[in-house]
């Protein structure tokens, strides 16, 4: 697992257990049961952040996650032992430190030699929206389709330790679950509403058109770790990242671009 908190007041984690399962290649043709093993003990969540120093109490201010719903915030108790950080949860009735039952501990990485270009890829980027396009002969045929359904509810993070953090979640339709737990059909609507990864991610910018891999260390599908390789462009604070593409039925070469706003520090 991996945890991230940016100067800009923003901060995400991934984490989950070992030895997961393996599931079907493509998370919208896996089984409820399937998911259920899937998303059992994956945690993925991504918002602001607040520290109340006199307490020594870290606020995550959950906006998206892997479970459906609007998700309270989570109150850590945190402290400092070297490279480490220690995450305490506070207890359900607001106890202290010592009441509770279980901690988190964080081992803070060193900063990568990132080249000029990694450096351009750092911090949190939230998706303004996805398009295709069909290329024939090495002509452009046709670039449109603006798509949103996962616009602003999506998050790509690069980190200065050379690592990225990518949360893909549907801003629509996520139903919460009726109980504590989901049911395999309310597991499977989560699993297909929400995809993340996290890895190192390295730069091949002398290439034409140069393009930036992710190395995948942990994902939502489990077994399906693998490199992703994505063609980018700068626009201002605006990344644009998309995959290679694909032949398809009538010839053509079609593919899709995300496009990913730099944010700021939170006001």
């Amino acid at each position: 697992g991996t945890i991230t908190n940016a100067d800009t007041g923003h901060m995400a984690v991934l984490l989950m257990p070992g030895n997961r399962p393996r599931c079907a290649p493509d998370q919208n043709q896996a089984a409820g049961e399937e998911a259920v093993a899937a998303i059992r003990g994956y945690t993925a969540y991504f918002g602001p952040f607040t520290v109340d120093e006199s307490r020594k109490i870290v606020t995550h201010h959950r906006i998206g996650t892997i479970r459906p719903g609007q998700p309270p915030p989570f109150l850590r108790y945190y402290e400092f032992t070297d490279d480490r950080l220690i995450l305490t949860p506070v207890p359900a009735n607001n106890g202290s430190r010592e009441e509770a039952t279980n901690r988190l501990v964080w081992e803070r990485l060193p900063n990568a030699p990132l080249s000029a270009e990694e450096k351009k890829f750092l911090g949190f980027h939230k998706l303004l929206y996805t398009d295709s396009y069909r290329m024939k002969d090495g002509k452009e045929i046709f670039h449109g389709d603006r798509v949103e359904t996962r616009a602003n509810t999506s998050w790509i993070i690069y980190t200065p330790t050379g690592h990225m953090m990518v949360h893909l979640m549907d801003n629509k339709g996520r139903a919460e679950y009726a109980g504590a737990q989901a049911t395999p059909a309310e597991a499977l609507a989560a699993y297909r509403t929400y995809s993340g990864y996290f890895g190192r991610f390295i730069t091949y910018e002398n290439h034409n058109p140069p393009f930036v891999y992710h190395s995948q260390q942990g994902t939502t599908n489990p077994g399906g770790y693998s490199e992703q390789k994505r063609f980018y462009q700068f626009n201002g604070n605006v990344l644009r990242l998309g995959g290679p593409p694909n032949l398809n039925a009538n010839g053509e070469m079609a593919g899709g671009h995300l496009y990913w706003e730099k944010q700021g520090p939170i006001k």
